[in-house]
Order: structure tokens, then C-alpha cells, then sequence
């Protein structure tokens, strides 16, 4: 059995990280399995291929069956927690040079074919409307991955306007390290499945890794997956992860405007946002659309909405420059 370093690293990330309960390796549908939804997943098949004709995604087979017969996907984890089940699906691709399907056009069309046959799989065969749809790779190079980041959030808006909430995201270069690599080499102590083939591998590594006092050090990793040479931005989820949230639970959003932020219209209006920025934690939020972590704004306890892409950095950026001490004295 062949073993791909990336599928088992995105495994133990889906079972330690994520607490993902139950993960299948190489998640394929059966041809025994009953299709729900036929029309309408053909319909969202025609409107994508239509839409992305730039990166002709599926090429010739406009047929839902041809395409559903093809569905395979990397990873597939459940987590369940309260009673409700939170799917996410991963493919991952590691080339050592960067991420290369051919042309920079041919690679955004593969990931997107990927992406939404699997979302399409998902919905028409586990009857699950929301759920997080990953492409991860540890080194993508700054222009595809910002077509990639441009053209998911394109796909997240088409499947929206059909009622269904897939959150189709890159996971790339420092956001693979930080949020992927790093948190799985942290736990790597706690875990002994000989199963967990690249757990064991570090584990392995770190036996001959020691400092003069005995004690083993990491393996400086993160500049294994550096894109480029040149110094990127700072990602817009970390943005709002820490400035955005900084501001507001220091008081910089009037109350007038908390309430706002607890609407689609508002949030839209102050970050083209697809989902309120703000929920309260007792209201009936999609728990996959926001951070885990509350925050609390005039004592009271909210989530902020984790859906965060490109395209809305320049309303981000003037939101916090006029809510900023500094912007507010000028």
C-alpha cells in the first residue's frame, strides 16, 4: 500500500488538532450508494462550469454522473459534538518545488474540480448541506496562491446562492506551517500510534536531535515550506484574528454599530462579508463559519466569523485604520 507523507500528517491533523472522531484515508462514494438531489446538483454543476470557463473545470463531462463517478477525496473527518456533526474534507498536494498542475490556469481548474466534486459528493450522498472543503499544500507561490484564495471564495459565493454553506478554503505556505505542521509536532509526544506513520517519522527524528543538556529540540521546520524569498502580508484571517478582535472588545465599535455587525446586511456593508461578523454565543450559529474563541464587547460574550478572504482586505484595512486610536485622532 502506497503511504503519502501529506495524507498521513492531514490525518493525525484531523484527529488531534481538529478531534475529528472518525477520519477515512482515500474517501471514495460507491456506486451502490443512493444519490440524493439529482437536479439540483446538476443544475450547481452547469452554473460552476459555466462561471469558471476561464480554468474549464471538468473539461468535456457536463454530466453529473460522469463527474460524481469520479469523486475521490484525500481525507474525510467527523467530528460530533452536541449532536451535530461537522464534516471536513481535505485533498493535499505536496511538490517540493511548488504546487504545479501546469499552467498556473490548468492548476486553479484542477483545485476547483476537486473542490466542488467533493462538495457535490458530500451533499448528494451524505444529505450535508455545510462543510469545510480544504485543498492543503505546504508551498504555493504568492500569485496562485492569491487566484486560488480569489477563485474559492468565488465558488463559496456560487454555492451560497443554492442554500448550501461549503467553505472552500487554501490552506498554503504559512498558514500549512501554523495552523497544519506546527500544531501536530506540539502533540507529538502525546501520541504513540505506530498508525501514524509521519508522527512516528518526527518522533523517530527526534531521538537523534538533542541539545548538550539531554533535553531533544525541535527541527527547525518553518523554512521548509517558505514560498518565496520575499516577506509576505499578513494573512486577512490573522488580521481579524487579533487587530479586528483587539478593537473591538477595547470598546472602538459603538454599540450602534455591535448590533449592526449582528447582521448580514451590516456586515456585508462594513466588510463584504457572507455571514454576520458577530454571533452571540447562546444564538443558534453555524458553528464551522466562526472562530472557536469568544470575545467580549461592553460584557458581553460573542464569535466572530472565521470566513474571511482576499478580496475583503481593503474594507478590513479602512475599518481598522478609522476605529484606531490613531485613526480616530487624525
Amino acid at each position: 500500500m502506497k503511504i503519502e507523507m501529506g495524507e498521513s500528517l492531514i490525518y493525525s491533523w484531523l484527529r488531534h488538532v481538529k478531534h475529528c472522531q472518525v477520519v477515512q484515508t482515500n474517501w471514495k462514494c460507491s456506486p451502490q450508494w443512493p444519490l440524493e438531489y439529482e437536479e439540483e446538483l446538476q443544475e450547481i454543476l452547469s452554473t460552476i462550469i459555466g462561471g469558471f470557463q476561464q480554468y474549464t473545470p471538468f473539461k468535456k463531462n457536463t454530466k453529473l454522473a460522469q463527474v460524481i463517478r469520479q469523486g475521490e477525496c484525500d481525507l474525510l473527518g467527523l467530528r460530533m459534538e452536541e449532536g451535530k456533526v461537522e464534516v471536513i474534507a481535505v485533498d493535499v498536494a505536496f511538490h517540493e518545488k511548488g504546487l504545479n498542475y501546469g499552467s498556473r490556469t490548468e492548476t486553479v481548474g484542477k483545485i476547483i474540480e476537486k473542490s466542488i466534486r467533493t462538495a457535490l459528493c458530500i451533499y448528494g450522498y451524505l444529505n450535508v448541506s455545510e462543510a469545510q472543503v480544504l485543498f492543503a499544500s505546504p508551498k504555493v507561490g504568492a500569485t496562485l496562491a492569491g487566484e486560488l484564495e480569489y477563485a474559492l471564495s468565488l465558488a463559496n459565493a456560487a454555492l451560497q446562492f443554492f442554500g448550501l454553506h461549503f467553505d472552500f478554503q487554501l490552506m498554503a505556505n504559512d498558514d500549512f506551517n501554523n495552523e497544519i505542521l506546527q500544531p501536530v509536532l506540539d502533540l507529538s509526544d502525546d501520541v504513540a500510534d505506530t498508525s501514524e506513520l509521519f508522527l512516528r517519522s518526527y518522533q523517530l527524528t527526534k531521538l537523534f536531535k538533542s541539545t548538550d543538556g539531554g533535553q531533544r529540540e525541535k527541527i527547525p521546520v518553518a523554512s521548509t515550506f517558505e514560498a518565496t524569498g520575499k516577506k509576505t502580508q499578513v494573512k486577512i484571517g490573522t488580521m481579524a484574528k487579533t487587530t479586528l478582535r483587539h478593537l473591538l472588545e477595547s470598546g472602538a465599535a459603538t454599540p450602534e454599530e455591535v448590533v449592526a455587525l449582528q447582521t448580514l446586511e451590516g456586515s456585508r456593508a462594513a466588510f463584504n462579508l457572507g455571514f454576520p461578523l458577530l454571533a452571540p454565543i447562546d444564538s443558534g450559529y453555524a458553528r464551522t463559519r466562526y472562530y472557536a474563541e469568544h470575545l467580549v464587547i461592553r460584557g458581553q460574550e460573542y464569535v466572530m466569523t472565521s470566513q474571511w478572504y482576499e478580496s475583503m482586505r481593503s474594507k478590513l484595512q479602512a475599518w481598522i485604520d478609522s476605529h484606531s486610536p490613531e485613526g480616530q485622532g487624525e
